[in-house]
Formats: C-alpha cells, sequence, structure tokens
C-alpha cells in the first residue's frame, strides 16, 4: 500500500525530530544531569554516594550498578529510576501497590500485601481503598511473604475476580482467616456471611454470581452462604 505524499511528510518530520533529540541528549550539555532525588529529598553529593556522573548526560548514567547498590541494604526490596528530563533523575524505593490490605493480629496495625502477599506499607496519600482486609492471618516482618499459604492462593483468586467481576470485587470488604478449614468472607450490603474454600474462592463466587443472577433469591434473613460444595448453595437462615 502506499502511503500519501503529507504520510511521508510526517513520518519524515517524526524522524527528523527523534534525530535532533538524539543529538540534544548525547551530544551537548542541555542534558547533563543536575539533580537527582531519592525517595523525594535532594541528593546533594550523587557523584560521591551513588556513583552518578555530572558531566554527563542523565541517559548516560551506569542505573544498573546504582539499584544494585542500593538493593546491597537489607532495608530496600525495590528500586524505581525515572528521567526527568531535561537534567534530572528519580529513584524511589520500596514503592509497592497494595493488592489487599491486612491487620496484624500482634499490633493491630493495618498494612498492604502485594501480588506476591508480601507485607507491605500502605503508600502515603494512598487512595485507593477498595480493596478487601485480611483479618486473623499471622503477618510477619515488613517485606517478607504471609506464612500461611492460603493466602496466596485467595490473592490470586481475587485478582481475577477484580478483572472480571469487579462490581462483585469492589463489595467484598473483609476475608477471616480464623477457621482452619474454610474463609468467611464478608460483603458490604449483605448481612450473612460467605463461606469458602480458599483454593476455590473465584469459582465459589462466580457460582454465586450465577445463582443471583438465574433465580434472584431475597438473601435478607440469610444467616450463612455455605458455598463450599460444588454445583449447590448451603443457606442457613436466622434463628435456625
Amino acid at each position: 500500500m502506499r502511503m500519501s505524499r503529507r504520510t511521508r511528510y510526517t513520518l519524515g518530520a517524526a524522524t527528523l525530530a527523534l534525530a535532533l533529540l538524539v543529538v540534544v541528549i548525547h551530544y551537548t550539555g542541555f542534558c547533563e544531569l543536575q539533580a537527582v532525588t531519592l525517595d523525594g529529598q535532594a541528593v546533594g553529593d550523587f557523584d560521591g554516594r551513588l556513583g552518578l556522573k555530572a558531566s554527563k548526560s542523565v541517559v548516560d548514567q551506569p542505573l544498573d550498578s546504582v539499584a544494585h547498590a542500593l538493593l546491597t541494604s537489607d532495608e530496600i526490596r525495590k528500586v524505581d529510576i525515572h528521567y526527568s528530563i531535561p537534567s534530572g533523575i528519580e529513584i524511589v524505593t520500596n514503592k509497592f501497590d497494595p493488592v489487599c490490605f491486612v491487620i496484624s493480629e500482634r499490633t493491630g496495625k493495618l498494612y498492604g500485601l502485594d501480588h506476591r502477599a508480601r507485607v507491605i506499607a500502605i503508600p502515603d496519600r494512598w487512595d485507593n481503598w477498595e480493596h478487601p482486609i485480611l483479618v486473623n492471618t499471622r503477618v510477619e516482618e515488613m517485606f517478607e511473604p504471609c506464612r500461611d499459604v492460603r493466602v496466596p492462593m485467595v490473592l490470586a483468586d481475587l485478582q481475577r475476580l477484580a478483572d472480571e467481576h469487579a462490581d462483585l470485587y469492589r463489595v467484598v470488604t473483609e476475608i477471616d482467616f480464623s477457621q482452619a478449614d474454610y474463609l468467611v468472607i464478608t460483603l458490604s450490603g449483605l448481612e450473612g456471611k460467605l463461606w469458602v474454600t480458599a483454593g476455590g474462592l473465584y469459582d465459589q463466587l462466580e457460582r454465586l454470581v450465577r445463582f443471583l443472577y438465574n433465580f434472584s433469591p431475597s438473601l435478607d434473613s440469610a444467616r450463612i452462604i455455605d458455598l463450599r460444595f460444588e454445583n449447590q448453595i448451603v443457606c442457613s437462615v436466622k434463628g435456625r
């Protein structure tokens, strides 16, 4: 297929602009490194502390070695480095986004869990609270994974639920791990509790969705909705 003259001119202009940008970055002093921040704080002696070179362009810095050096610290588990064009570099450590929250039985504090079930601090100014809170499961040291083998399974199913049934995911407010052979789920707006198994949480909740869609039952009097049995849903009503 032949390109129109206008398309060729546009592509040519874009190619020229990219070439000029490469020349500016690599062969002029316009993009020489002038400022470095580490976790939001300016680093004065970034040459001595981090091995970065003020006389070189921001894109010619030894960022791999900087990240490796920072990761040798026991307190740093993740390093993100970004260019701040034209002349800056931003380094952020230990920035993890929680996929759910967990309450420590020992301290009562609220922490986040990442997708690997590692305990992380909730970032400052975090504004996405539409994630379940896990309770009655042991919280380890910071950046260590939860030892309860059910937690990673639950997180995988929760991620799938968020991708495929976002409306249902958003009303899952709490998952209680206090029972050895089942989990207790609290849904916003539903007085009754759901009983599920850790290994099949997604399939069991999807079965509940189909049940509600097909039959539109009233669950106002349900005290327990037991989803652990294949091909059936068992309800215990109030007063029984």
